[in-house]
């Protein structure tokens, strides 16, 4: 597989329904962020100023992940499947979220399914 055909098979890959887990955290520079993990892929995260971009982040950072994986022949795991994750339920539309938005008083770590 060339490059490109590896980043598309990644991008398609990276479309099945992984977990993400998003928590506020304090940056090395003492700035509040967010930082969003993908739930059994260990290391795979972004970060943002807001709840969004953190989202947005961490979909990035799946197809970079993802495509590492494939380069080096290794298996791309299958998303998690357990019954114990709680899915926050959103209100308002965002993008970034299948259209809709977490509002301001769950509190973190929300833990949601991407569309």
């Amino acid at each position: 597989m060339n490059n490109l055909e590896l980043r598309r098979r990644a991008e398609q890959l990276s479309k099945q329904p992984y977990f993400f887990r998003v928590d506020r955290s304090i940056a090395t520079d003492g700035e509040r962020v967010y930082v969003a993990t993908v739930i059994g892929l260990d290391g795979c995260m972004g970060q943002g100023d807001t709840f969004e971009e953190a989202i947005q982040d961490v979909r990035t950072a799946l197809v970079d992940f993802i495509e590492s994986l494939l380069e080096d022949g290794l298996p791309v795991p299958e998303p998690t499947r357990t019954p114990n994750l709680i899915r926050a339920k959103p209100s308002h539309p965002d993008p970034y979220l299948g259209g809709e938005k977490l509002p301001e008083t769950i509190s973190p770590p929300y833990v949601l399914q991407p569309a």
